[in-house]
């Protein structure tokens, strides 16, 4: 697989500090629908607003801006590259992919995941290579496990995917021993990345 080596700004800082900032006041104001019990238990305990009744959490903006400080933490310990004032960002597996070029839908396929890696590799403020899409055309109960191995493969950078099922998770851990990787949080401690 050839790799890009050019460098590509897909958005300024000031466009990126934007998404950040309606982020935390999305998240502050609106909130999101948890429906778990214990899940919401958790981020009480963490300083989130819960609401029993309709099964969501308000997450303070001061309550944010310390998990970040945190995570950037993390992942400064991790790579040891990223300036403390810079957000870094991570993708996050899409069943569907969208062609802009022909403004259609369709389900995700290997050959987006070679190219989202292809692409991750090139951004700074992505420290992580993860799958963009669930590939459709594997069998679903192996999707997870060949997202994982293109990551391992070609990424030069550390990351992950959802992992679907107790029985992929065996075969992913497997991998990840023979690619002689560690099972652990991913630096951006995002629950779906969980092995590096």
């Amino acid at each position: 697989m050839r790799r890009i080596n050019t460098f590509i700004d897909v958005m300024t800082e000031r466009e990126v500090q934007m998404i950040h900032d309606n982020s935390l006041r999305i998240l502050s104001e609106i909130g999101m629908r948890v429906p778990n019990d214990e899940v919401l238990s958790m981020c009480e305990n963490m300083g989130g607003i819960v609401d029993d009744g309709r099964k969501t959490v308000r997450i303070p903006v001061r309550v944010v801006e310390d998990l970040l400080k945190k995570v950037q933490a993390q992942s400064r310990a991790d790579y040891g590259k990223m300036p403390r004032d810079q957000l870094s960002v991570g993708v996050s597996t899409q069943v569907f992919y969208f062609d802009y070029a022909t403004k259609t839908r369709r389900y995700g396929r290997m050959d987006d995941i070679f190219k989202g890696i292809r692409l991750l590799e090139t951004l700074e403020h992505f420290p992580g290579s993860g799958a963009v899409v669930l590939p459709s055309d594997v069998p679903s109960n192996f999707a997870d496990v060949a997202s994982f191995h293109a990551i391992y493969a070609y990424a030069k950078k550390e990351g992950g995917t959802f992992i679907l099922s107790p029985v992929s998770a065996r075969y992913i851990v497997e991998m990840t021993k023979a690619m002689g990787r560690s099972c652990g949080p991913w630096p951006l401690s995002s629950p779906q990345y969980i092995w590096r």
